[in-house]
């Protein structure tokens, strides 16, 4: 919904305000110990006090043990925090393609028993390509089921750059496919954009390890607006910065509310009151 405050969205910002009444989600997010870093604050509870701070209603979670050594650990530590939030939290499925004959079987454990909605793959970290044989279950299930996938995107990493879901995405027109990161690197932007605008299922989710100046505004240039969607990568990154990038572009408030959850909330099934 649009804001009732008579404020804009940039000076709610400027003074440090709640988002109170701007419908927020974020779209891409980790839960549980790294494997790289320490991370405060990363467990369930925390990091609902974080999005309380900062006015994000839903946050769409992976964990991290998820897209490195244990998928099924970091599919449970997920599942718990769904079922301790379920108002809060939406679940991404991790997959590990290196175990390949498990895949499948997690998938169906992961919707059938552990009330997670949507699907979420590395292939970076898991150094598979995503156009790869032992991922081909987990794009399939997606077509089966309607559910969103959301994937890493590198430029420059054969396994996850984006134009390696050209085919992915043609064959899978039923599938929302949201690229993190929106590809990550000066090429990736360009793949990314590439891809987009040429398969109305591609999604980006605007969080890059490294920021140049107007790139949101450029992509809100280049890109149909109702493609592009907020995602922080919290708890790697912080979720209070990511927000401030979308908060204090150039763009209009009311391309602003698009990015921030009016476009993602359909990718979830989910339906604002």
């Amino acid at each position: 919904m649009a804001s009732n405050s008579s404020l804009s969205i940039l000076d709610q910002a400027r003074l440090a305000q709640t988002l109170k009444d701007i419908f927020v989600l974020d779209c891409h997010g980790h839960i549980g110990p790294s494997f790289i870093h320490h991370i405060p604050g990363y467990d369930k509870t925390g990091m609902i006090q974080t999005m309380d701070r900062l006015g994000v209603d839903v946050f769409c979670i992976s964990g991290e043990a998820g897209i490195s050594c244990d998928h099924c650990v970091g599919n449970d530590l997920v599942a718990d925090a769904v079922k301790s939030y379920p108002e809060r939290y939406v679940g991404y499925c991790s997959i590990n393609p290196n175990h390949g004959e498990e895949v499948a079987d997690e998938l169906e454990r992961c919707f059938s028993t552990l009330n997670l909605t949507a699907i979420k793959l590395h292939p970076t970290f898991h150094g598979y390509p995503a156009d790869g044989p032992n991922y081909r279950p987990a794009w399939e299930f997606a077509a089966r089921r309607g559910c969103t996938v959301l994937t890493h995107s590198q430029g420059g990493d054969p396994n996850a750059t984006p134009k390696v879901f050209d085919s992915i995405a043609g064959k899978y027109p039923q599938v929302p496919i949201i690229l993190g990161h929106a590809g990550n690197t000066f090429s990736g932007v360009e793949e990314a954009v590439e891809m987009a605008n040429k398969h109305e299922n591609i999604f980006l989710d605007l969080n890059f390890s490294t920021f140049y100046y107007g790139v949101v505004e450029d992509l809100v240039r280049r890109v149909d607006v109702k493609q592009l969607i907020f995602g922080s990568d919290a708890s790697w990154n912080s979720m209070s910065y990511l927000l401030g990038i979308i908060l204090y572009a150039k763009i209009s408030d009311s391309d602003k509310i698009k990015i921030l959850g009016e476009n993602a909330a359909p990718l979830f099934g989910i339906k604002r009151k």
